[in-house]
């Protein structure tokens, strides 16, 4: 075998380890346990072991109170014997009802701009994205919007409330009462 034939497969065999290694680490962080449903409650039972639950009953509580079932802790990947997973203050139940994460790099170009808000959104019913700009529809029927507001299209007008749907456009925004009148946010 030449040089380079035995160096090329020092670095598969190292590759296949790392592969393997990566194989035995990801199903625990992601929560593919075992692929396995022995009882059919729709939990892993990898899972259910995991936390002490038993694999073969069903077994779908709510084992801290944090208002999650355990086959909905299963599901988001969050731990049922913790209120607050990853401890920011926010239950896991909280956090799992319609939040919006926001990431990236700020809106750029000519202002004037409406800031994101830093704390991410709760309760979000539906959202859409304009050009340079976000619109975001609450359960509560109110609208929030953020990004570049050089037309007037993060201008809310006063009184939008029971709001049902929303749109983005490129420099405009509509939203849909639920008396079937529809508000716009534009110069």
């Amino acid at each position: 075998m030449s040089k380079a034939n035995g160096f090329l497969a020092v670095r598969i065999a190292v590759a296949l380890c790392a592969l393997l290694l990566l194989a035995l680490w990801l199903p625990g962080q992601f929560g593919g346990y075992s692929g396995t449903d022995v009882d059919a409650d729709g939990m892993d039972d990898g899972w259910e072991a995991y936390y002490g639950l038993a694999p073969s009953a069903v077994q779908d509580g709510d084992l801290e109170g944090d208002g999650l079932s355990n086959g909905e802790e299963s599901a988001y990947g969050t731990d049922p014997d913790a209120q607050d997973t990853d401890g920011d203050g926010v239950t896991d139940a909280e956090e799992s009802v319609g939040r919006v994460v926001l990431w990236g790099e700020p809106v750029s170009g000519p202002g004037p701009h409406v800031p994101a808000p830093d704390f991410g959104l709760m309760a979000v019913a539906a959202l859409c994205a304009g050009c340079d700009y976000m619109a975001v529809l609450k359960t509560d029927g109110t609208l929030t919007c953020w990004g570049d507001n050089s037309q007037g299209q993060c201008d809310i007008p006063c009184g939008a409330t029971g709001l049902v749907a929303v749109a983005a456009g490129i420099a405009h925004t509509l939203a849909l009462r639920g008396d079937g009148t529809v508000l716009l946010g534009s110069q």
